[in-house]
């Protein structure tokens, strides 16, 4: 689970680096996910 939600944030970060920055993006979800990295073991 824990390498899913790795690439599924990295796939992410990707995926809207490509838009001006100026641009809102979402943001409750990725916030989420990585809390819940720091609940899921190695």
């Amino acid at each position: 689970m824990r390498s899913l939600i790795e690439f599924c944030l990295t796939e992410n970060d990707r995926c809207m680096g490509g838009y001006d920055a100026r641009l809102l993006r979402p943001t409750t979800v990725p916030r989420l996910a990585k809390l819940a990295l720091r609940f899921i073991g190695k």
